[in-house]
């Protein structure tokens, strides 16, 4: 079998733009969920896409 080889890079590599953000659930008292978004687009129009999010409840030991 033949060894893998990066044969080439890219010399302009995607930069990636993220954010984040705590956003309360009212639903749920004492639960915060925890958002990071990645800026995506093309040539016509950008936006924010959710990468992952983590919620929290407070006095639990759990995450979901």
């Amino acid at each position: 079998m033949a060894k893998l080889q990066i044969v080439w890079r890219n010399p302009n590599p995607v930069k990636h733009t993220n954010r984040w953000y705590a956003n309360p659930m009212s639903a749920t008292i004492g639960a915060v969920r925890y958002v990071i978004e990645e800026l995506v687009g093309d040539e016509t129009s950008i936006c924010w896409a959710i990468k992952t999010s983590l919620e929290v409840i407070s006095g639990t030991e759990r995450a979901a």
